[in-house]
Parts: C-alpha cells; structure tokens; sequence
C-alpha cells in the first residue's frame, strides 16, 4: 500500500521553523522528493476513486499545489507554504465537488466541497436549498455526517439571511454558508502510516451526498 515519504513530516517542520530560501535551497532535494512521493499518492488515490464513481482523467502533478506563496497582498511574508495540498477533480464543466487532501504536522485534514464558489455558483447552491433543502438537511444531519464532519465548515458564514432569504426560511441556517466543504482532522500518525489511503476513500465515500447535492445545484443553475 502506498504511503506518504517518510521524511515529508521532517521537512514541513523544518520549512515551518525556517521559512525562508537559505535553508529552503539547502533542504530543495528533500523537498521535490516529498512532493514526488505526494503526486504518487495522489495519482493511486485517484485510481481507487474512480473505481468508487466515474471520475475524469487528470494529471496528478498538476492537481498539487506549489508550495511558493504569493505574498504581494499578504501581511504574511513567508515565501514558502508550511504544508503539502492536492485535490481530485469530480468534473469541471461545470465545476463539481472535489476531494482535497492538506498534509501539514499537527493539522492535516481530508475533505472537500466547493470552496469559494463563484456568485453564479453560490446562487445556484442557495437556489437548491431553497427548493431541495429537506434533502440538504437530511444528509448533514445524519450520524455518519455529523460523526465523520461534525458539520459544514462555517468559514465566513454570514450572521444575517442572505439577500433574497426572508430570515423565517426553514433552511436559513444551509443558506448563510459562503463555503460548502466539509473536513476531519487526521492525526499525524495516520498520514504518516499505510492505512492513509482507506482513510481517505472511506472519506470520500462519507462525502459522496453532499458531494452530490452540490453537483445537481452547479449543473441545473440558471
């Protein structure tokens, strides 16, 4: 079974402790080895996912982001990220859910969803809570979703109705969120270990009807 390099960990502490291009240069071979190794375990995840639903097909290395950041508008001068992120594409025309995986020591997560939709998109979504949220609903209130997720990630979540929404709507609370994702936590160990890959497509799995609704709300948007 394959599983993430095992100096990955080390050297994201390391870019985390030293976060700027001396030690990044004298450390770099460390790094493209780990992001190798990353892109491996991204591309075997999407072979076993696609085994799960029919997913299109995807260049690994292009579904992993660079660990440069761009720090033009950032108070955050960092040059480098502390952590190693991919994702799995379900579809982009129009664009799908996707499954996103964050390695980072201490706070790695699994999950997915769509994040910063687009005002087109958001809409859509909002348009389908309002006529399909008794469906919404029962999926982020099942056992599974609230054991797996606890619930939606509420990042930016608006406090008042958003404009169009009278606040007395019965899915007021679905129809606030800016971000449809869901996410849990895994611990290091685990993604340092052989049973990441269950984990993760057991996740994918958990995620697949909320995946679903969000993919009927993009494709019948106005």
């Amino acid at each position: 079974m394959i599983k993430l390099h095992p100096d990955t960990y080390s050297f994201l502490t390391g870019i985390q402790e030293n976060n700027n291009k001396i030690w990044f240069e004298a450390n770099k071979p460390r790094y493209v080895e780990a992001r190798k190794q990353f892109i491996d375990f991204i591309a075997a995840l999407q072979d076993n996912i696609a085994k799960i639903e029919k997913i299109p097909a995807q260049d690994p290395s292009k579904n992993v982001f660079r660990i440069y950041r761009d720090v033009r508008f950032s108070k955050n001068k960092d040059p480098y990220k502390n952590n190693l992120g991919g994702w799995i594409s379900r579809g982009d025309s129009p664009r799908k859910a996707v499954f996103y995986i964050h390695l980072q020591p201490g706070e790695s997560f699994i999950g997915g969803g769509i994040y910063d939709p687009t005002p087109e998109e958001l809409k859509a979504i909002r348009r389908e809570i309002h006529f399909q949220g008794d469906t919404l609903q029962r999926i982020v209130d099942s056992k599974t979703f609230k054991s797996e997720f606890g619930g939606i990630f509420a990042e930016d979540k608006l406090k008042k109705a958003p404009q169009g929404f009278q606040t007395d709507h019965p899915h007021i609370e679905l129809l606030k969120f800016k971000h449809y994702v869901v996410g849990k936590s895994i611990p290091d160990s685990v993604m340092q270990s052989d049973k990441l890959m269950d984990v993760c497509l057991k996740t994918y799995a958990h995620c697949l009807d909320f995946f679903r609704f969000l993919d009927n709300a993009i494709q019948n948007r106005e």
